[in-house]
């Protein structure tokens, strides 16, 4: 789902948001790679079946509300 790489950066970058926020933020990749292995392992979901197709939108920079 994409590639994967050396992680101790990424590691170190959430180990250090961690220590600065108390938390972290996924990257736009990993939000992506989680929504679709989330939704591929749903056991009672028929439309599991093309969550290779799933476009995910990343709207957390919104703030507005409705």
């Amino acid at each position: 789902m994409g590639d994967r790489g050396d992680c101790d950066d990424r590691i170190a970058d959430v180990r250090a948001q961690i220590a600065a926020t108390g938390t972290y933020a996924h990257t736009p990749g990993e939000l992506a790679c989680g929504c679709k292995l989330a939704w591929r392992n749903t056991p009672r979901c028929v439309g599991k079946f093309y969550w290779k197709a799933l476009a995910v939108r990343d709207l957390r920079h919104l703030t507005d509300r409705i």
